[in-house]
């Protein structure tokens, strides 16, 4: 149960993390 979470959390951090790159990139 806590690795499931723990592996959501991670994969919200990277889609936010890539998010935040692409907009940057974007911006640029």
């Amino acid at each position: 149960m806590t690795t499931i979470f723990l592996g959501l959390n991670f994969l919200k951090q990277l889609h936010f993390g890539l998010t935040n790159l692409s907009i940057s990139h974007l911006t640029v």
